[in-house]
């Protein structure tokens, strides 16, 4: 029997971090189980019909909202969890939090003299805005090439442009 409650109640967990909720994961994972072998049944009995085409469909798009709802659940867990509220976790869980967590904290040793908890603005350091006191020609900055006209504003990274600075071709804009 297909039970809806389960993933309703689920999806009301997602916006808060609580105990992890073993019944109703239990539940819905059931009921993946039960649905694909509704779906094997169909499969085997080599019908085509109107009915057992829609049943299929039916079927089908049911598993795959479970298992949405179990995803949505868990990234939202995922993205709750600080290192205060690891208590409310499954132990599968805690270990994949711990893992990403360290890896994270790995890739970000890497890079010390940017704070990637700050904003989700480029750092200053790396890109700035400038205006052009002067024709400066082309300037090719990653993959793209910009020509550089008197008057007109750029947001272009600042090592593309450095040697612009020194010459005082371009001025940074600070107060934009």
């Amino acid at each position: 029997m297909l039970n809806d409650k389960s993933g309703s109640l689920l999806l009301e967990e997602c916006t808060t971090l609580k105990k992890y909720h073993y019944s109703l994961i239990q539940d819905i994972e059931s009921q993946i189980e039960y649905v694909e072998q509704l779906i094997d049944e169909i499969k085997e009995a080599n019908v085509l019909s109107e009915e057992t085409s829609l049943n299929y469909a039916f079927l089908n798009f049911y598993k795959k909202r479970c298992e949405r709802i179990l995803a949505a659940y868990f990234y939202s867990r995922f993205l709750l969890t600080n290192d205060q509220n690891l208590d409310l976790l499954s132990e599968n869980e805690r270990e994949k939090w711990t893992i990403v967590n360290e890896a994270e904290m790995t890739y970000f040793e890497s890079f010390p003299d940017i704070d990637f908890k700050m904003s989700d603005d480029p750092p200053d350091q790396i890109y700035v805005h400038i205006v052009c006191l002067k024709d400066c020609g082309l300037i090719y900055d990653d993959e793209d090439l910009m020509e550089m006209v008197t008057g007109r504003i750029y947001f272009v990274k600042k090592k593309s442009v450095e040697h612009l600075i020194k010459e005082d071709s371009v001025e940074i804009l600070n107060d934009l």
